[in-house]
């Protein structure tokens, strides 16, 4: 089998409809669930995805070092290192984690990290005429870094021997750009949520009743929320130009294709002014998990209504070729194949160590559906949200007294959890 890995860099998940080569191709025809992020930062989540451990036990939890972390402590044993054991050819296009490059003794570039058979890598990522690693060589090439590495994916499908892994990691949407055929499209879209520039945010915690935004603030995230859906079509067709040469060469119906993001990012919901991660909130929690391809019921497609975190998916990835230590993950093939099989998780632990420190459960189950979190060293830093009356976590129900019993199973899972 071979597996094509996509990871969008900062992806607003409520912008998936503006792709229709994906929507049709990929989301109708394949398995759908919910990506919760277990580390809702670039660096933290990437690592997660490339080893299925959580971020308290592989250790990087910020951006700042992440690179060198890595490539010393946990490359040799991640899993495309594991699947090159195998005799799978690994490719890593794009961005796999951040600070690659830095002006300092830490500075992992141009070496790739161990596991790779192929390493086509971002020297900074951008999206346009960019500088690469390739095999440890840099490398400048001109044109939109989009179909730059899907050019590349084209050529390895077409070229190398079966089975292959494909790490597609662009840096998009993370700075959004339009490419110049998508130049006045979506000129009058909005994404104005009832979370958007929050009326009442005093359930919040104190750091987090910020301030009404302004029009000036406003304009600037409906202008960056167009730009994000101008941008995805590039990556459309960054997906349809690889799927072209799956289908081209046979090769499609062997080809496991997966496609979520790192973690998303607010977009003016609760009053945050701009592009923000590191937030215990589903606009940046949750990302949509779209899977399509061998071992996939695509005669009963769609929802499968679970929560998957970012350990599974790479789980998922090494349950595929028969490697048995999941680590932190769960894999998804029950469910995969079976639309109706029980979830394999009812929460999901989720951690960020940023200015903002909190823990968290995100809970789903026939009967609840809730995230429960704690920002830590703030007092009232305690958030609960019915998800099922309140999908826009619009009301904290910490302190209401109807909730309690059920704020405090979550909070003990929570601590087990922890401790774990």
């Amino acid at each position: 089998m071979n597996i094509l890995l996509m990871i969008l860099d900062d992806w607003p998940g409520h912008t998936a409809w503006s792709m229709p080569t994906i929507d049709a191709e990929l989301r109708v025809p394949g398995a759908r669930y919910d990506h919760i992020s277990s580390s809702p930062l670039c660096s933290p989540s990437r690592a997660t995805l490339l080893t299925a451990w959580e971020a308290r036990h592989h250790g990087i939890r910020g951006n700042g070092s992440a690179a060198r972390i890595f490539a010393d402590t946990l490359a040799a044993t991640s899993m495309p290192a594991q699947l090159k054991n195998l005799g799978v050819h690994t490719a890593m296009l794009g961005k796999p984690m951040n600070n690659y490059y830095t002006t300092s003794a830490n500075s992992v570039y141009p070496t790739p990290f161990a596991g790779w058979s192929r390493w086509f890598v971002f020297k900074s990522p951008d999206n346009l005429d960019a500088t690469y690693s390739v095999d440890g060589v840099e490398t400048f090439v001109l044109g939109y870094s989009l179909g730059v590495l899907a050019t590349e994916a084209e050529r390895i499908i077409r070229n190398v021997p079966e089975p292959f892994f494909i790490a597609y990691w662009p840096y998009a949407p993370h700075d959004p750009i339009s490419e110049p055929e998508d130049v006045g499209k979506f000129k009058t879209d909005l994404w104005h949520p009832p979370s958007f520039n929050e009326a009442d945010v005093t359930d919040k915690p104190p750091r987090w009743q910020l301030a009404l935004l302004t029009s000036s603030q406003i304009t600037t995230l409906d202008i960056r929320y167009r730009k994000t859906l101008r941008h995805l079509q590039a990556v459309d067709r960054a997906f349809a130009k690889m799927l072209g040469a799956l289908t081209e060469t046979g090769r499609l119906a062997n080809t496991l294709i997966i496609l979520t993001g790192d973690q998303g990012v607010t977009l003016g919901e609760h009053r945050h002014p701009g592009a923000k991660k590191s937030l215990p909130w589903q606009p940046v929690l949750r990302t949509p998990l779209y899977i399509r391809g061998p071992g996939v019921n695509s005669v009963v497609a769609g929802s499968r209504n679970h929560l998957v975190a970012t350990q599974d998916i790479a789980a998922t990835i090494l349950a595929a070729y028969g490697i048995a230590d999941l680590r932190d993950g769960l894999s998804l093939w029950t469910s995969l194949g079976n639309p109706t099989a029980a979830p394999k998780r009812e929460d999901v632990l989720f951690q960020n160590w940023s200015t903002d420190r909190f823990d968290g459960l995100r809970t789903r189950n026939a009967a609840e559906d809730d995230m429960y979190c704690v920002l830590q060293g703030d007092t009232g830093g305690e958030q609960f949200y019915d998800l099922t009356v309140d999908p826009d976590e619009m009301v904290s129900l910490h302190a209401e007294p109807s909730y309690e019993a059920l704020k405090t199973v979550r909070a003990s899972r929570l601590t087990a959890l922890l401790a774990s």
